[in-house]
């Protein structure tokens, strides 16, 4: 976690400025996790005594005609199931209509079908890029925010679908003439982001940090068929570790830059679906990485369950590309194999890393 390219310029200034700053914005993070959660924890303990000392009979119960309502009676089973179906993560989403379908990684999900309602708008995909810098690794500071990001249960892999709006205004940048001058902050054409923090250790010999370099599968056609949606509160972002194995690197190289993504796009306040990539584009794992080996699985998997709710993650709503799920209720057969997220994000490189 020190500097990995040796002394710095500065004599040894830049390490102490960088300790600073990773000490500052630990500190401002543990602030804004800690606070709201000391204060919910604590309303929630006083409506619990109370309902508990008026259950009960206690002192603090209230006598029959003080204007206080007794409390509510216990749910049947029935009746929770429902609630269970109907509401999101965290008490609900207003937005969503009837009973959930089933469940995407813990959280509920809800089938959408354009082709049910001559009034059904098809599902297409928008993109909103921030970071470049025109250079010839521009995908290492680039991060991309999406509407409608799906992922593909079959393939294991996230896809876009592109409007036919989206297709008029990639035909006529690249028609003309001083196209190179031009770059589009929403488009999805010649496009890509960095996975994840890039370890110096890797180098840029072929298919090493360059195995990084990501772009989802763009389809060229609007979504015309059934799919499966995640609530309008929640956020998917998918990311490849660089060496969750050392906690210091889980923190610094994972953590910070996916809560700096989701800030700068604004989405912090959504409940976050996480799915860690696995590189395909290589025959083995990456140096230090999470799927090296059969014990460097078990760490990563050890300090992520452990850590995860710094970003408001339970610890086993940890998945990957692979072992992510999709479970129906009642036993359904899927109708679709996407999965739908209103909100997505993607590219937490070196311009996201707090002392690159």
């Amino acid at each position: 976690m020190g500097n990995n390219g040796g002394v710095p310029r500065d004599g040894g200034r830049g390490g102490t400025k960088c300790s600073f700053l990773l000490s500052m914005n630990i500190l401002l993070l543990v602030i804004q996790i800690l606070v709201p959660a000391l204060y919910y924890s604590l309303h929630s303990s006083v409506g619990s005594t109370a309902l508990l000392e008026t259950a009960s009979g206690g002192n603090s119960a209230k006598a029959p005609g003080s204007g206080v309502p007794p409390p509510p009676p216990p749910l049947s089973r029935q009746q929770k199931v429902l609630t269970k179906a109907t509401e999101g993560e965290n008490g609900g989403d207003s937005s969503r209509r009837g009973p959930a379908s089933g469940t995407f990684n813990g959280f509920n999900v809800y089938y959408r079908d354009p082709s049910a309602s001559p009034d059904a708008a098809p599902l297409h995909s928008t993109v909103h890029c921030m970071g470049e810098n025109f250079g010839e690794r521009s995908w290492l500071y680039r991060s991309c925010e999406f509407r409608n990001l799906c992922f593909d249960m079959i393939d294991r892999e996230f896809v876009l679908f592109r409007s036919a709006a989206e297709r008029s205004m990639n035909e006529a940048f690249l028609s003309h003439e001083k196209r190179e001058y031009v770059s589009l902050s929403s488009s999805m054409e010649n496009v890509s982001v960095s996975l994840g923090g890039i370890n110096p250790q890797w180098g840029w010999k072929p298919n090493q940090s360059e195995a990084l370099e990501y772009w989802p599968t763009v389809i060229e056609d609007e979504l015309n068929e059934g799919y499966y949606e995640l609530a309008s509160d929640k956020v998917m972002v998918t990311f490849h570790s660089m060496a969750a194995v050392n906690v210091g690197h889980l923190l610094w190289d994972d953590f910070f830059p996916i809560f700096t993504l989701l800030d700068m796009f604004q989405l912090a306040r959504n409940d976050l679906v996480l799915i860690r990539y696995v590189l395909k584009n290589r025959p083995r794992a990456l140096w230090a990485t999470c799927d090296l080996r059969d014990n460097t699985q078990q760490l990563c998997r050890k300090f992520f369950g452990k850590f995860l709710p710094l970003l408001g993650v339970k610890a086993e709503k940890q998945h990957t590309i692979y072992d992510s799920i999709l479970e129906l209720y009642g036993g359904q057969e899927p109708k679709s194999k996407y999965v739908c997220s209103p909100k997505g994000a993607v590219g937490i490189g070196t311009g996201l890393r707090l002392c690159s």
